[in-house]
């Protein structure tokens, strides 16, 4: 995400990435003069897609995939050669399901293996 401050001279960029998983990266940003000297905008779109890596059969849900859009907008208002009012404005929206991880500890030595406890439904350590 670019948030360079907006400029004196008009100027735009747009990037695309592409890679595995289906990911697909864009950029899109204008920033130029809205008042000659006084006031300048800029404007800056941002999104990431990607498939996931792992599919839950039953459920359905595809994991590891992402989902990502932000707007950033900016006033820069020259009030006085001493004085500078910046404004920003963020959006963003974002949708990812990580990966499940299951961790066990176990120890064939211990006495009581999972043995549950009255407390919080806890185990007994």
């Amino acid at each position: 995400m670019n948030t360079v401050k907006p400029g004196e001279e008009f100027e735009g960029s747009i990037e695309a990435s592409f890679g595995n998983y289906d990911r697909k990266d864009f950029s899109v940003r204008v920033s130029g003069p809205l008042i000659e000297d006084t006031l300048f905008g800029s404007l800056t779109y941002d999104t990431r897609n990607e498939d996931g890596y792992m599919d839950d059969y039953f459920t359905g849900i595809d994991y590891g995939n992402v989902e990502k859009q932000a707007v950033v907008a900016q006033l820069r208002y020259l009030l006085t050669d001493s004085l500078t009012v910046d404004f920003i404005a963020l959006w963003g929206e974002s949708t990812e399901n990580a990966a499940p991880r299951t961790c066990q500890q176990f120890n064939p030595a211990a006495l009581l293996q999972n043995f549950s406890s009255t407390y919080d439904g806890g185990y007994a350590e």
